[in-house]
C-alpha cells in the first residue's frame, strides 16, 4: 500500500463523512480504532486534520502553521496512525484488509474522525463561535426563499 496514498485517505476520512456501507470487518476495525485512541490523540489528529486544511490558499490566512511546525505535527499523525494500525488494531486491521479490501481503512478513519470531531464541536468555545453566525442569519429572507411554492 503506497504511503501517500495512505495520509491522503486518512486526510479525507478524518474530514469528510463518505457514506458507505461497511462490512462487518470495518465495523470491528472502527471500533477498535475508537476505543484504542486516546482523547489526547484524537486532538493530534484534530491538530493535523487542521495543519493540512490551513495551508489552503484560500484559509492560509487564518492560521501560522510554519514548517517546522507542520513536519512535527504529520509527524505525530503518522505514528498515531500507524501505531493504530500495525499495534493497537493490528488483527481487526488485518482481518478487514483481507475480507473487504483497502477501503477499509479510509471507512474506518473516517468513523474515527466523526468521534474526534464531534469531540472538537461539543467544547464550549467552539459551540460559543458556531453558534454567533446564527446572529448574522437574516431569517426573513431565507424563511422567504423556503416557503412551500403555492399550488
Amino acid at each position: 500500500m503506497n504511503i501517500g496514498a495512505l495520509g491522503s485517505m486518512l486526510l479525507v476520512s478524518l474530514v469528510l463523512s463518505v457514506s458507505s456501507q461497511a462490512g462487518p470487518f470495518t465495523d470491528d476495525l472502527s471500533k477498535c480504532l475508537v476505543r484504542s485512541t486516546s482523547d489526547h490523540e484524537k486532538g493530534q489528529l484534530a491538530r493535523w486534520v487542521f495543519a493540512a486544511m490551513s495551508s489552503h490558499p484560500q484559509v492560509a490566512d487564518l492560521s501560522d502553521v510554519d514548517k517546522r511546525e507542520a513536519s512535527a505535527i504529520s509527524k505525530t499523525a503518522a505514528n498515531i496512525f500507524v501505531d493504530l494500525l500495525a499495534v493497537k488494531c493490528r488483527d481487526p486491521a488485518r482481518q478487514a484488509l483481507q475480507y473487504e479490501g483497502e477501503q477499509t481503512i479510509e471507512a474506518s478513519f473516517e468513523v474515527l474522525g466523526e468521534v474526534a470531531m464531534q469531540a472538537l464541536m461539543s467544547d464550549p468555545s467552539v459551540s460559543t463561535f458556531i453558534e454567533e453566525m446564527a446572529g448574522y442569519v437574516d431569517s426573513e429572507t431565507l424563511g422567504q426563499a423556503l416557503q412551500p411554492t403555492p399550488q
